[in-house]
């Protein structure tokens, strides 16, 4: 596969398939299992591949939207024995979105829930198919079997027949977020029209209590299922420690610190002679906790939420 360029790299690759060799450039240096080569501006690269399945396998330039958007893309049309365990067969007809499936439409204005009448069990089950079809189906395959050595089976489950509630509710409320840096949440709240809470926000809201800070892995909880707090704000405590936008802005200067700028020194608890309130000791947890981290930082009871202004 040669790039004419004149100035642009390709990143070549298949849809569908893993290159089993690359001849990186052409040349002798050969990559093993690969799934997009780069080729610079007038070189080449030579691959091998073999189909497990007949159909039409799309060649792209990976980088996507200059490939749909510019027609840079071909197709190889194999014929052959299908495999079902591999492919189904089944395909699914849309239109092209190139800002991705998940976020299609700009956040709006709130309006008037439109009333729906109560489905009965096999419309539910109907309507549950439909999604399973459009939403798990590539991965967790037609009867819940999944891909072996690549996405885990959902039928006959251990993890998921040893509780049902726990797994319907992942369904219908979500689960935690969680093992996220401060990057990616500050990320995510902007793309959904919103932002992180302030550090102030969220203590505001917060307000006293300290029950769950004794209660291990409360990350595992279910979303919305912890008490509704006075202001009506679910999972304040009792579920995961939460990033604001401005967490670091507690660190202390050097000089508080006896002149020493290394991290060490920043992650103190000393910022509490200035506390108003020497009784909230839920509060300095939060502080202190919020002291030790860094933006690039993650744990697995470490999540967010996003916030929005109201007019």
């Amino acid at each position: 596969m040669g790039n004419g360029g004149p100035n642009l790299v390709s990143s070549f690759h298949v849809i569908g398939e893993i290159f089993d060799k690359v001849y990186v450039e052409g040349g002798d240096m050969i990559n093993k299992n690969v799934q997009t080569t780069m080729i610079p501006a007038g070189g080449s690269a030579i691959v091998e591949f073999k189909v497990d399945v007949p159909g039409t396998f799309i060649i792209v330039d990976h980088s996507i939207f200059r490939a749909f958007n510019k027609g840079a893309l071909g197709m190889l049309k194999v014929e052959g024995e299908g495999d079902k365990n591999v492919y189904s067969g089944t395909t699914q007809e849309g239109i092209y979105l190139p800002e991705g499936g998940t976020i299609q439409n700009m956040p709006k204005e709130k309006t008037a829930p439109k009333s729906t009448a109560a489905k009965t069990v096999p419309e539910q089950v109907k309507s549950g198919k439909e999604l399973y079809g459009r939403t798990c189906f590539a991965c967790h395959q037609s009867e819940g079997q999944g891909i072996p050595n690549a996405f885990p089976p959902l039928a006959k489950s251990d993890f998921l027949n040893a509780n049902s509630d726990r797994a319907i509710n992942a369904v219908l409320h979500g689960l935690t977020i969680t093992n996220v840096s401060w990057f990616a949440a500050k990320k995510y709240c902007e793309c959904q029209g919103k932002r992180l809470p302030s550090m102030d926000e969220w203590e505001y809201v917060a307000m006293y209590i300290m029950s769950w800070y004794e209660k291990p892995k409360t990350y595992m909880n279910p979303v919305g299922h912890t008490f509704k707090n006075y202001w009506g704000v679910y999972d304040m405590h009792g579920l995961v420690w939460e990033w604001t936008s401005d967490f670091n802005s507690i660190f202390l200067s050097g000089e508080s610190r006896k002149d020493k700028d290394t991290d060490k020194n920043l992650f103190c608890g000393s910022g509490s002679v200035n506390a108003t309130d020497l009784m909230n000791y839920a509060a300095f947890m939060r502080y202190a906790f919020r002291g030790s981290l860094k933006a690039s930082y993650s744990s697995r009871n470490l999540g967010f939420r996003c916030a929005k202004n109201l007019k």
